[in-house]
């Protein structure tokens, strides 16, 4: 159990760091620029991808501790 929840926390770890690169390497003027959303569909991905790094960093812990407690 804590080896899965090692592999989960890693994955969540992964999934928030990219998403928070993807909303750093934007342009800083892409919000005037109103061509075609694309941008604007980047940057909440970037936090969509963000929030499920929390879940899965959660959900790593959440077994982590688990396995401690049941081993």
């Amino acid at each position: 159990m804590q080896i899965l929840g090692s592999i989960i926390s890693v994955v969540g770890v992964v999934l928030l760091i990219v998403g928070r690169n993807v909303g750093k390497y934007l342009p800083p003027d892409y919000q005037k620029e109103e061509e075609d959303g694309f941008l604007q569909l980047l940057q909440s991905m970037g936090r969509l991808i963000s929030g499920a790094g929390v879940v899965f960093l959660v959900i790593g812990i959440i077994m982590i501790l688990s396995g401690i407690w049941m081993g």
